[in-house]
């Protein structure tokens, strides 16, 4: 049973999208940012794929208002568990809740992880129905009128092998390092660097552009204490900033794309911390 099979991109087919933002035009048409999500069906046909229908099961319990899902898989001579867990939903309640929880326990075991990577995404929108189109009901109250949209293609690196894209957003050809690869590479270019001293401009700099991409002062202490083991400006050491500065200043939009899929995680492990 080869695990490392589970974390490898799933056939789009079995990727769902939802809206993520919208919002009226100047010329009356409608724009749309999409999100691409895991759904059960594709968590278990996975499973069953890599591990063999009889090697895995999945069991429930009830909290508070809503359903820990744990995902055990057979290994050598004994059952390994993880877990993730969701509220009821407003649509379909304890079923709705019960699908998210599934979904949520299959990422610790790296199913649709690299989903994480992908930021919102345009949609291609139409004001008049379109076959096979998806529909979105209009938002009287902010003034959107009902549409149909078409969620994008995914980037290559998205794809599994032996269906990628002929044509693709440029933007998205390079995949984002996972939260655990990025952290990873950090620490082991902190661990090269020599002793030394920044100026306190530097960790200005560098500090500001981390406000900025991640919108705040909570995101970007938790970012900062998952890279660098501190939530502080005066907790950086010299190889911090650097390696930081040098993070930013390589490729700007990369670097955004990759600390924005750090908060992203992060905020999904808080999640669970705090439903379990």
């Amino acid at each position: 049973m080869n695990l490392k099979l589970l974390t490898e991109p799933l056939n789009p087919a079995s990727i769902e999208w939802r809206i993520g933002q919208c919002g009226k035009k100047n010329d009356g048409g409608v724009w749309a940012k999409v999100l691409a999500y895991l759904t059960s069906r594709a968590v278990h046909d996975r499973l069953d794929e890599v591990c063999g229908v009889e090697n895995w099961q999945m069991r429930y319990k009830e909290h508070h208002s809503g359903t820990i899902c744990e995902i055990g898989i057979h290994i050598g001579d004994e059952w390994i568990w993880k877990a993730g867990g969701s509220d009821d939903t407003d649509i379909e309640g304890f079923k709705g809740g019960l699908s998210s929880a599934e979904k949520r326990a299959a990422v610790p075991w790296g199913i649709g992880r690299y989903l994480y990577g992908l930021t919102e995404m345009w949609a291609v929108t139409s004001l008049q129905k379109k076959d096979d189109w998806k529909y979105q009901a209009a938002n009287k109250s902010k003034g959107i009128p009902a549409f149909w949209w078409q969620p994008p293609q995914l980037p290559n690196w998205a794809l599994p092998d032996g269906m990628l894209n002929s044509k693709h957003d440029k933007s998205q050809t390079e995949r984002p390092y996972s939260p655990e690869t990025l952290k990873e590479g950090f620490a082991a270019k902190f661990s090269k660097m020599q002793g030394g001293a920044v100026s306190q401009d530097q960790i200005g700099v560098l500090v500001g552009k981390y406000n900025e991409i991640l919108g705040g002062d909570t995101d970007r202490y938790d970012v900062m204490q998952y890279l660098y083991g501190s939530r502080s400006s005066k907790g950086l050491i010299t190889a911090h900033v650097l390696v930081g500065l040098a993070h930013l200043n390589g490729d700007e939009a990369m670097a955004k794309k990759e600390l924005i899929a750090v908060r992203d995680y992060l905020r999904v492990k808080q999640g669970q911390k705090e439903l379990l």
